[in-house]
This record gives C-alpha cells, sequence and structure tokens, in this order.
C-alpha cells in the first residue's frame, strides 16, 4: 500500500479481467495449473501450459489466505 492505494512492485494495482481466453481443460495427473499474480502480465500455465509436478522443488509450509484458515500447514 502506497498512500492509500495497493500497488505490486511499486507500481500502482488495477483490477482487470483477463485479456485472454483459457480452458476449460483437465489438469491431467502429474502435472499442475499455477497462475500468477499480475493477471495480464504473468508468464503462467495459461501461457505455458500445465506444469510436471516433478518440477516442483518446495513444498508448502504456510497458509495465510483465507485468514481465517491462516497457519501452518
Amino acid at each position: 500500500m502506497q498512500q492509500g492505494a495497493a500497488t505490486v512492485s511499486s507500481a500502482p494495482y488495477v483490477a482487470q479481467a483477463p485479456a485472454y481466453e483459457w480452458g476449460p481443460a483437465r489438469v491431467p495427473e502429474d502435472r499442475l495449473f499455477v497462475l500468477g499474480d499480475n493477471r495480464n502480465g504473468s508468464s503462467d500455465s495459461h501461457v505455458w501450459g500445465f506444469l510436471p509436478t516433478r518440477s516442483v522443488t518446495g513444498r508448502a509450509w504456510l497458509r495465510f489466505w483465507p485468514p481465517a484458515r491462516m497457519g501452518a500447514l
């Protein structure tokens, strides 16, 4: 937040509808569909497809959303 406005990397955040169409599609076994937080500017599964689960090297250990379910996993 800067001066009461949401920002992302110091740029103003502007909610936008997707500038692309995708799906519907079924995510295959052993794959993930991942989306970035910059809808139209993210390079994510809507651009390059499904991510093989073997490519994930980390583990989630904390949930922060939704706030009512925040905590360790």
